[in-house]
């Protein structure tokens, strides 16, 4: 379900508080209630012609400010780029609100097709518009356009002209407009844009800062900018340094999320080292899911044992870390005996918690992967735990090493979630002797073990598995 904006609250207020000074209009309220809903049955019935239609363009003509913006936001929805004309028309509203929505539902109108008619209409506007959130909203919708190779070019100048204010720096929500419409575009144009003045104006947005109090605009345009540069592999690793030590870690986690494009070998190993030890918990998230992809050197097992471990003396590791650094664990690291450790450590009945068993349940399958005795030593403990989560992940650990009893055993849970694991795990280890199992699963009312059950008996030559 769409949130209401927030002027539709405002809205309310305006249209259901009304002065004893004069005789108020009692009808009203319910005209624009009404009208409201006339416009989100029409646009759920994708309305492209007839009556419909025509009632939905009308009420771009209210005197209501609301009723405009909701109207012009539903022409949007409905892509249709022969509509593109009337939202048009809407950019030069009195109200910034149905301008706002105008913008938007102009580049929605030519969603997955090409819009470079609607180009120039939004960097007219662009010219003369002076409220800050209107703004902001072109700058978005003219990234948003897919656009003629000539005109692409055209887009990016627009943008960075819309960058500046008097001669500054334009306020953090424009920016942030801009931000948004260069990452568009570039992502569009497959980084094609991220050359000469607007590669410039990038690496400068990298330190934004416009000197007010709201922080959140500024670190998303950093962040922004870090990451059309990283898509483009324009970083170097001192950019991503710089990145690393922003306040926010939304630009931290930006800089680490493009420690691939560092040159391989020392530099690249530099790069992770300090996404790693930068104490921000999305920047190592980043590092790690780059670690999952790597080879498994003594250098990446390291940092992986170091995110597994127990935390030993109050410490703490926060989960999101511990849980990837496990998972990387399922690939044989150089030194086997320390990695089995760390995993038979993590997976212990001590380590089984009601909230947090993730760790626990993840270590077990890591376990199973690359030592299969010492995950058969704690997998009854985990198959037969009061959490129904942990006893699914046993049935998974169960079907990699091939304990048969504990599958059979878990198949009859009362858990829809555990049977289907448990019948994926038997699969792997029967045929036909499975097909009595999966029939019997067929009359639950859970499409996950439906499905896991169907796939079982593809090809099953029991005649009872012929509805399947």
């Amino acid at each position: 379900m769409n949130k209401l904006p927030k002027y539709f609250l405002i809205g309310v207020v305006v249209i259901t508080t009304s002065t004893s000074c004069a005789p108020g209009d009692a009808n009203r309220s319910t005209r624009v209630h009404s009208a409201f809903l006339d416009i989100v049955a029409i646009q759920d019935a994708r309305a492209e012609e007839g009556m419909m239609l025509d009632r939905l363009t009308a009420y771009t003509r209210s005197e209501n400010r609301f009723i405009r913006a909701m109207s012009v936001r539903a022409l949007g929805r409905l892509e249709n780029p022969t509509l593109a004309s009337t939202i048009e028309g809407l950019l030069s509203d009195p109200a910034p609100e149905v301008r706002i929505e105008a913008a938007n539902a102009l580049a929605q109108a030519y969603f997955g097709e090409n819009g470079s008619k609607a180009l120039h209409p939004l960097m007219t506007r662009a010219d003369v518009e002076v409220e800050v959130a209107t703004k902001a909203a072109i700058a978005k919708s003219i990234g948003r356009l897919q656009l003629d190779n000539e005109l692409q070019a055209l887009a990016a100048e627009s943008l960075l002209q819309m960058s500046y204010t008097d001669g500054g720096d334009a306020p953090g929500e424009v920016m942030e407009g801009v931000a948004l419409g260069i990452d568009a575009l570039a992502r569009s144009t497959r980084g094609s844009i991220v050359q000469g003045r607007v590669m410039r104006r990038l690496d400068e947005l990298r330190m934004y800062l416009d000197g007010t109090v709201t922080r959140t605009h500024q670190a998303r345009v950093r962040a922004l900018a870090i990451n059309v540069l990283g898509s483009a592999a324009q970083l170097d690793l001192e950019q991503i340094r710089i990145a690393l030590r922003d306040e926010s870690d939304a630009v931290k986690a930006a800089g680490a999320r493009w420690i691939g494009t560092l040159p391989r070998g020392a530099i690249q190993g530099e790069g992770l080292r300090q996404v790693m030890f930068s104490r921000s918990v999305p920047a190592q998230v980043e590092g790690l899911r780059f670690l999952l992809n790597q080879p498994r050197t003594p250098q990446t097992c390291a940092y992986l044992k170091q995110g597994a471990r127990v935390p030993a003396g109050g410490a703490v590791i926060p989960l999101s870390l511990r849980v990837l650094s496990i998972d990387g664990l399922a690939e044989p690291c150089p030194d086997s005996i320390a990695q089995r450790t760390v995993l038979l450590a993590a997976s212990s009945p001590s380590q089984l918690d009601s909230i947090d068993w993730q760790p626990a349940s993840h270590a077990l399958v890591a376990l199973a992967q690359i030592s299969p005795d010492a995950a058969a030593n704690v997998l009854g403990v985990h198959a037969m735990s009061p959490e129904r989560f942990v006893r699914a992940y046993a049935a998974r650990a169960a079907g990699i090493i091939g304990e048969r009893t504990v599958l059979s055993a878990l198949l009859q849970d009362p858990i829809p979630n555990v049977r289907t694991e448990a019948l994926r795990g038997l699969a792997k280890l029967d045929d036909q002797a499975l097909d009595a199992a999966a029939i019997n699963q067929l009359v639950v009312e859970d499409p996950q073990l439906i499905m896991a059950a169907t796939a079982v008996l593809e090809g099953s030559t029991d005649p009872r598995a012929a509805p399947a």
